[in-house]
């Protein structure tokens, strides 16, 4: 009767490996376990009553560690896929977001490139016109101030790009509404 005490020491190691290696290695741990017992029991031998009784506590302990392996290997399939989910869904977020900041970006930069087209246009037909030199320059001057923007444009997203802070700036609404006038 004592013997089946020590046997149900058995237990913890075999829910160790089944809690820390998962199902492979709890079955494998078992089929030893159970060879050694079968050995065991031959050596010394056991009569067939008390045989039975240790194959039967056996099959408790492999039934409970199996279960127990099986619930550790689904658990670790499981966060392994939620790890690559999760690398996917950060890979697409960071396509997206570089979608969106290239967009962002050509907006940025066509405005005052459609702007400043259009003041040398503008310069150009002046000249041709006959215009006063002086109109051609104030026109000139308001090309020259949207390729300045265009470059602090550019200056701004290059330095985001590298140091992936972002300086915003305050803008006075009123002189950007006389500018629309």
């Amino acid at each position: 009767k004592n013997d089946r005490h020590l046997f149900d020491l058995l237990f913890l190691p075999i829910l160790w490996v089944g809690i820390n290696y998962g199902y492979t290695a709890v079955a494998m741990t078992l089929l030893a376990t159970q060879m050694i017992l079968i050995g065991a029991l031959t050596y010394f031998q056991i009569d067939d009553p008390v045989f039975d009784i240790f194959q039967t506590l056996m099959f408790i302990l492999a039934t409970t560690g199996q279960l127990l392996g099986a619930v550790v290997t689904e658990r670790e399939q499981a966060t392994r896929l939620l790890r690559k989910q999760q690398s996917e869904l950060a890979r697409v977020s960071a396509q997206a977001t570089t979608g969106a900041m290239a967009v962002t970006f050509a907006h940025e930069i066509s405005q005052p490139l459609s702007s400043l087209s259009t003041y040398l246009h503008s310069a150009r037909r002046m000249l041709d016109g006959g215009q006063p030199t002086t109109s051609v320059s104030s026109i000139l001057a308001k090309a020259e101030t949207e390729a300045q923007k265009t470059r602090r444009i550019i200056e701004r997203i290059r330095d985001f790009v590298s140091s992936g802070r972002l300086e915003l700036e305050e803008i006075d609404l009123s002189q950007i509404a006389r500018k629309i006038e």
